[in-house]
């Protein structure tokens, strides 16, 4: 929405989640009981399904993948910014692999959490060049969407690769070490082709963990420019990622002002904010 009002060349990618996360439902005796929530995306106003599909070729699996967008207006409507979405609840697919858009943060299935990764990340930049957008720089936002540079770095020769790192940026949200994106290296293995295991290799398995892929590693590690979201937390990545500390910058985040601020709240503010 920012980036809608400032007028910048952007198309965003993510995934469309059947399940949403969840209701939240509350018992005074046992505490919270998540209840599934069910929409229809065919009739969600302005959402529009688009014909282009998309496949992602793994070891011992192909994802299909249907391509949604949905156009996000700046405030003055006079700008818009295509977010296109991505859905592998498909016949095609075999049923696991259906269900690895039917909800966020699954954290209960190692591969399902890989799976969906893979989605975002690889099944992202597959979507943007179907689609035909120009991409000059891909913002990683979370180590969730770090495939995306896996994607494009296979198979590039060394010139290819720090070309590549130039053009991509990563904006970390999570300062506790639980939870950045971490998975077997050996279960990667049954999973993705060897072209994607050699970009693991080299940006995403840490000295001292050999066995593991990281995803916040491969991501700070691949981009050129790293940034967390406050002050505090870039202090508390540089301790988290010693080895990194001069490539890691801050930023302030905030909320989008217009969503969150009703006109009479903002009219009252611009008359009395320097009384109050």
């Amino acid at each position: 929405k920012s980036s809608a009002d400032l007028g910048i060349s952007m198309a965003a990618v993510g995934i469309l989640w059947h399940q949403g996360y969840f209701k939240q439902n509350l018992w005074f005796q046992y505490g919270q009981f998540p209840e599934p929530v069910e929409w229809d995306p065919d009739h969600f106003p302005g959402l529009v399904p688009l014909k282009t599909r998309i496949k992602i070729q793994l070891l011992n699996e192909t994802v299909h993948l249907k391509l949604w967008k949905y156009y996000v207006y700046g405030f003055d409507k006079s700008h818009v910014i295509p977010l296109i979405l991505l859905d592998a609840n498909l016949p095609e697919n075999t049923h696991k692999v259906s269900l690895l858009t039917a909800q966020l943060y699954r954290s209960d299935d190692v591969w399902l959490k890989i799976m969906q990764r893979v989605v975002l990340g690889i099944g992202g930049v597959q979507a943007l060049q179907a689609l035909g957008y120009s991409v000059d720089l891909y913002h990683l936002n979370e180590g969730h969407a770090a495939f995306a540079f896996v994607e494009m770095a296979k198979g590039l020769d060394e010139k290819g690769l720090k070309d590549l790192q130039a053009r991509f940026v990563y904006t970390c949200h999570t300062p506790v070490i639980a939870g950045h994106d971490r998975f077997d290296l050996d279960l990667a293995k049954n999973i993705l082709p060897q072209p994607y295991m050699d970009v693991l290799y080299r940006y995403a398995v840490e000295d001292h963990a050999r066995h593991i892929v990281n995803l916040t590693h491969l991501a700070i590690t691949a981009c050129t420019r790293v940034n967390a979201v406050s002050q505090k937390h870039g202090e508390v990545m540089r301790v988290q990622f010693p080895h990194f500390e001069k490539k890691i910058q801050a930023i302030t985040n905030g909320v989008h002002h217009p969503t969150w601020m009703t006109q009479p709240v903002a009219q009252l503010l611009e008359e009395f904010g320097k009384h109050i």
